[in-house]
């Protein structure tokens, strides 16, 4: 507060800018330092009741003073209401959202590796089919119901997965941000930001750990089985 109305002053006394321009000019309006809508009603308010009387400008920021020290205090207590559901939001989407995702697309991994030998051993056993059953079945994996060909490839299927999650992350981050921090709209993209990188580095270690561990134990399988 203190600096704020430094900056008044120095504007009105240097550039010999009136009381309105000194808070808010564009380029050197002492509101351009402090972004804030609160502060910027407030400065209205005082000016408007200025241009009537000192006393009324004082007892109208009195009023204001009085007004966010209510608002405070209501603020408070919503958050203690909803703290436990806030910390849901935010467990659910720095660690939740991203581990559940991250799993999906390993297990798919895992899926589509065993998936992909399997055709390999079955066009082989095709190839050297001899008598009505083998042949049949065969023929069954041949017509596209076990094809691997025809599944959607694991790039797609990780990119739907991600682009779900993130969306999934940004509004729950963006409902928990507007009511942690109503009103200020750099503190809740600053919440989003780093609350969906963490996120990230999550989704991609379960991804790489899932698809490691699983795909090797798929494969071992299948070399044991072989």
């Amino acid at each position: 507060s203190e600096n704020f109305f430094y900056k008044i002053v120095d504007n009105m006394e240097k550039l010999g800018m009136d009381p309105e321009q000194a808070i808010f000019n564009d380029k050197t309006g002492a509101i351009r330092y402090y972004p804030s809508h609160i502060v910027s009603a407030t400065m209205k308010i005082m000016l408007q009741g200025a241009t009537k009387s000192l006393e009324i400008a004082s007892n109208s920021l009195m009023n204001v003073s009085r007004y966010l020290k209510n608002i405070h205090l209501i603020n408070e207590k919503i958050r203690d209401v909803l703290s436990e559901t806030l910390s849901s939001l935010n467990f659910q989407s720095a660690i939740v959202a991203p581990m559940i995702s991250g799993i999906v697309v390993g297990l798919t991994a895992m899926i589509m590796i065993i998936l992909s030998s399997l055709n390999v051993q079955m066009e082989t056993l095709q190839a050297q089919a001899q008598g009505q059953e083998l042949g049949e079945l065969s023929s069954a994996w041949s017509i596209g119901f076990f094809s691997v060909k025809n599944a959607i490839p694991l790039t797609h299927f990780q990119l739907i997965v991600g682009g779900y999650f993130i969306q999934v992350v940004i509004l729950m981050m963006h409902l928990s941000a507007k009511i942690e921090s109503a009103g200020d709209p750099i503190k809740q993209k600053q919440k989003i930001g780093k609350t969906l990188l963490v996120a990230t580095i999550v989704y991609t270690l379960v991804t790489l750990g899932v698809t490691i561990f699983f795909g090797g134990i798929a494969k071992i399988a299948l070399v044991t089985s072989a």
